[in-house]
C-alpha cells in the first residue's frame, strides 16, 4: 500500500473495503473477456481519472474518462484482437495502478 495526502492506494479485489478515500483498481470479470468486460474501480479522493486498455505492444487501443459516480466501467471489446491486454487507471495527480485481463474467442 502506497499513502499519500489523504488517500491510500491499493491494488485490490474486488472484496477490498470501498471507503471514499481509496484508489481501487478491481479485477475485471469476466475474465477471460469474449464481447465485454467490467472493470470496477473507486478514484478515491479524487473526482476524475482516465482509464486506458492497452495491447501487448505498449498501443493505448481504448481510453476512457471516469468519475466517482460510476464506480465500474463497462469495456465493449468487440473490435479487440484475443490477446492479453493491460488496463490502468490514471489520476488527475498521476497515480496509477495497471492490471492485465485476456480476450478470449
Amino acid at each position: 500500500m502506497l499513502s499519500t495526502r489523504n488517500t491510500a492506494i491499493y491494488d485490490a479485489h474486488l472484496n477490498a473495503p470501498e471507503e471514499d478515500n481509496i484508489l481501487l483498481l478491481g479485477d475485471n470479470y469476466p475474465d477471460p473477456a469474449n464481447d465485454y468486460t467490467i472493470i470496477p474501480y473507486n478514484l478515491g479522493e479524487y473526482e476524475t481519472g482516465t482509464i486506458n486498455i492497452i495491447d501487448q505492444l505498449g498501443r493505448v487501443v481504448q481510453s476512457y474518462n471516469v468519475n466517482n459516480f460510476e464506480r465500474e466501467l463497462n469495456v465493449n471489446t468487440v473490435k479487440l484482437e484475443p490477446g492479453i491486454y493491460s488496463y490502468t487507471i490514471h489520476t488527475n495527480d498521476g497515480f496509477t495502478l495497471t492490471k492485465k485481463f485476456a480476450i478470449y474467442r
